[in-house]
């Protein structure tokens, strides 16, 4: 005996879509931002994409320096044993 109404039809599971590693940061990119990426993209006629990752290469470059530096000093601050 069939139900009242529709066919009931279960639906076939999908496979989720993997999840990204990291959070998208364009709606982190000000106007003020995309504006100095439009000129300088004007300006030297490399895309968007290339500045930003020269941006982000310069950053980490920076960022490794920057602990390089802390790191000597702070070793440069603790005493030894032999003293």
């Amino acid at each position: 005996m069939k139900p009242y109404g529709p066919e009931f039809k279960p639906r076939a599971v999908r496979p989720k879509a993997p999840r990204p590693k990291y959070q998208w940061p364009a709606n982190k990119i000000s106007a003020d931002d995309m504006a100095l990426l439009y000129h300088l993209r004007a300006r030297t006629g490399t895309p968007i994409n290339k500045l930003l990752q020269e941006a982000i290469r310069k950053l980490g470059e920076a960022t490794q320096s920057q602990s390089a530096t802390e790191s000597a000093e702070s070793a440069e601050d603790t005493p030894t044993a032999t003293e």
